[in-house]
């Protein structure tokens, strides 16, 4: 059977490991800070058409349908996540315009158009990131707005050294619950200096370390594959963090899209090492040096992998 990134893994365990209980004051801030970095402004979503792809728990898409869409899809084929995400719409929103869709995003289909579609931690895993990028962006109207998540392998380069040692750590543990509760205590400092994050200890290292195929297997799917995947179609907008820098004059441009997307594809290579740690900001840098950069942390993920598989084969 072919793989099935995110579904065969969360349908194995019968879970959908991302939050569930948590401070909304907060969690509704950090929603309107992220929608605000990337150009999502309330009137872009009020009395609009919603499309969300893998919304999980629908945690998030708490905040967005509080900004009052006219109708809210809400896609997902994981049976825990759809269970959860139920359970939260009725029980926060249950007089809103919302529709939960049982379906694979890549089995998904309708001819219907929306104005804001959310892909957001689902592209990168998939066994053809730019497919899926592609059919789920198949369904943003003209004028309306794709929201995708990107990873590559500077941004990755820390969680994969983390993959490595928590995956030797409980190689020998084959009850799935003690993985867990070993791991979440292995990383427990770690999290502690992660301000802002609203899931738990152990479905962050449920979703993290265990889901091994996310740093076994999955492709990537960095900003700039992101472009280039939608480059024919779509302007980039914005992205958080923010990195774009463009001096030029605006009655310069001769082609807006081929403008925009180039000068971001070039921003992001000369800021791509400030994706290691983002409490050290260091100013541009020549896209040599960081390609060079993004070999090594690539040398250091096809390592880590090749460990694992080494032990899974012996």
């Amino acid at each position: 059977m072919n793989r099935r990134p995110y579904i065969d893994f969360y349908r194995k365990h019968a879970i959908s490991p991302v939050a569930r209980e948590i401070n909304w004051d907060i969690h509704f801030i950090q929603r309107k800070a992220l929608y605000n970095r990337l150009g999502i402004l309330p009137c872009n979503v009020r009395g609009r058409k919603v499309l969300e792809f893998g919304p999980g728990n629908s945690v998030n898409s708490l905040y967005t349908i509080s900004m009052e869409p006219d109708h809210y899809v809400l896609v997902d084929g994981n049976p825990t996540g759809i269970e959860n995400s139920r359970e939260n719409l009725t029980r926060f929103h249950p007089e809103k315009n919302w529709e939960i869709v049982d379906s694979l995003i890549e089995e998904y289909d309708t001819d219907e158009k929306f104005d804001l579609v959310i892909c957001e931690g689902l592209i990168p895993n998939q066994v053809n990131p730019t497919q899926m990028a592609r059919h789920c962006a198949s369904f943003v109207g003209e004028g309306g707005i794709f929201v995708v998540t990107s990873h590559d392998m500077i941004s990755t380069v820390s969680e994969t050294l983390r993959c490595l040692s928590g995956w030797l750590l409980t190689r020998n543990i084959y009850d799935f619950d003690e993985q867990v509760r070993v791991l979440a205590k292995l990383f427990e400092n770690h999290l502690e200096h992660l301000k802002g994050m609203n899931r738990t200890k152990e479905e962050w290292v449920t979703d993290n370390i265990l889901h091994t195929e996310f740093w076994q297997d999955a492709p990537l799917f960095s900003i700039e594959e992101a472009i280039s995947a939608l480059d024919q179609d779509f302007i980039v907008h914005a992205t958080s963090p923010w990195f774009l820098q463009d001096w030029r004059w605006y009655k310069s441009v001769e082609n807006v899209k081929t403008h925009f997307n180039d000068v971001m594809k070039e921003s992001y290579w000369q800021n791509t090492h400030n994706f290691i740690d983002w409490r050290i900001i260091s100013l541009p840098r020549e896209k040599s040096d960081n390609l060079t950069l993004y070999e090594t942390c690539k040398a250091i993920r096809d390592k880590v992998r090749g460990e694992h598989s080494h032990f899974l084969t012996k």
